[in-house]
């Protein structure tokens, strides 16, 4: 009787054990990863987070789930346009550029961490598209949107749904919910100022080193893939509190 007792304590310890080892393991994998930087090359006072080597491209991404930008040469944007462009609007919230592909899979999840923080945050949103047609036709219709009142409320509604070559009829319906002139959304759509926003935008994304998506830039920090909340808590607490090189 007292060997089956020990037996069956042995065991309750063994598996008591072995689950403070895998809580543990959780505790750790899932632990909030060191923030880090390093300059950007060529843009003083500009910096990128380093999480394990995810900003660069010849260390892999991994969790990051980052979609590639490939060989193609878009050109740069000057350095000393930067602020501007990628934050046109004056604000006294901590300014956020967004660079995002329709079918990039974090994108998503990066912008909705983003969205609740809109309290803290100006954002605005950089299409970059990466993933083929589907991906041109999103952000083509995303920037043709754009150039209209309430071209931001039109692409939290349809962005989803614009996949394939075209503009699908039912974009169109988002579009006059929106507020938006249908006509001239589809006559913007293939028009120099949406080819030249594009043009832009690669340009940025050449001159920062955003080689995929998510990407974003919080003030003159670049970050390359999706982010933990507590991570991105604490990088907006730093880059609020930084004394110099603030947009």
């Amino acid at each position: 009787m007292t060997d089956k007792t020990t037996s069956r304590r042995d065991v309750l310890i063994l598996l008591g054990g072995l689950v403070a080892v895998a809580a543990g393991w959780q505790t750790y994998v899932g632990r909030s990863k060191s923030i880090s930087f390093e300059p950007i090359e060529g843009l003083p006072e500009w910096r990128r987070v380093a999480f394990e080597n995810v900003t660069r491209p010849d260390g892999g991404a991994s969790g990051a789930v980052l979609v590639g930008i490939g060989e193609a040469d878009h050109g740069i944007w000057p350095a000393d346009q930067l602020c501007t462009t990628l934050y046109p609007d004056a604000t006294d919230k901590l300014p956020v550029a967004v660079f995002s592909d329709a079918n990039c899979p974090n994108c998503r999840s990066l912008e909705l961490k983003l969205e609740q923080r809109f309290d803290r945050l100006a954002l605005n949103w950089i299409e970059l598209p990466l993933l083929g047609p589907s991906s041109e036709t999103a952000a083509k219709a995303a920037l043709a949107a754009s150039l209209q009142p309430g071209g931001i409320a039109f692409r939290a509604q349809a962005m989803s749904r614009l996949r394939g070559p075209h503009i699908h009829p039912d974009v169109l319906v988002e579009a006059v919910r929106a507020g938006l002139d249908p006509d001239l959304l589809l006559e913007d759509f293939d028009g120099p100022q949406v080819a030249a926003l594009l043009r832009r935008n690669h340009a940025l994304a050449n001159t920062l080193g955003v080689w995929g998506t998510p990407a974003m830039t919080i003030g003159k920090t670049l970050v390359m893939g999706d982010l933990r909340p507590d991570t991105l808590d604490r990088l907006i607490e730093l880059e609020a509190a930084r004394a110099t090189g603030s947009c």
